[in-house]
């Protein structure tokens, strides 16, 4: 198997900023942050925010209750 080292980054990325919003707004408000970002975003935006959103929900699935 041959590592991607852009995927690599790109997932150590992501990983980080969803660090950021929990330690800004701990899980459960990251999760409604997220989701409200969805909501205001356009749909060619929404990309990387359900990717931040499932990064989030994946490490804490209690949050993801509405």
């Amino acid at each position: 198997m041959i590592l991607n080292p852009f995927k690599i980054m790109a997932d150590a990325a992501l990983a980080a900023e969803a660090d950021d919003l929990e330690a800004r707004f701990g899980p459960d408000g990251a999760v409604r942050h997220i989701r409200e970002q969805i909501a205001a975003a356009k749909r060619d935006a929404r990309s990387h925010l359900y990717r931040l959103h499932d990064e989030i929900a994946r490490r804490y699935p209690h949050a993801t209750a509405a």
